[in-house]
């Protein structure tokens, strides 16, 4: 049994390899092929290790915030130029997901104002204007605009295609 201790004797490039049971040791040479096969093997074979820095934050900023907001920003911009003044008083754009914008509308009688200009065209405009927005459709839906924070109680929805 050769002794595994740490004054053991080590001949210059040789690895030292410790087997299942500690207390038998292999000496195999650094410049040995299978060795080297083996631990590119491994190189190849094996998980790399995540990164956990901060590198991919400016990558998923720009998926996640900048890219959403230049959308919604757009769709904004839109929506105050083309829906009439007295009817832009009276609705507040909830959410954009997935290019289905939401609206919210204070009043059945605008909402159905609303609902019918859209279907008269006013949508396919929106959509047309500016295509790198994302927007797909328009989901309407009766309940309070005022900025207190409230959830608005939804008593009527309609959707375009």
């Amino acid at each position: 049994m050769p002794d595994s201790g740490p004054t053991a004797y080590k001949p210059a490039g040789v690895l030292l390899i410790a087997t299942r049971r500690p207390r038998y040791n292999i000496l195999v040479p650094q410049n040995d092929p299978a060795q080297a096969r083996l631990d590119q093997l491994r190189k190849w074979r094996n998980r790399p290790e995540r990164d956990l820095g901060l590198s991919q934050l400016p990558q998923q900023f720009k998926r996640e915030v900048e890219k959403p907001f230049k959308q919604l920003n757009a769709v904004v911009e839109l929506w105050l130029q083309m829906v009439p003044v007295e009817l832009l008083k009276h609705t507040r754009l909830e959410s954009m997901q997935r290019g289905i914008l939401k609206v919210t509308v204070d009043g059945s009688t605008r909402l159905y104002e609303l609902d019918r200009l859209l279907r008269q065209g006013l949508e396919r405009q929106l959509i047309v204007a500016r295509k790198d927005s994302g927007l797909r459709k328009i989901r309407l839906s009766q309940g309070n605009i005022n900025d207190d924070g409230s959830s608005p109680t939804t008593r009527k929805t309609s959707s375009y295609e």
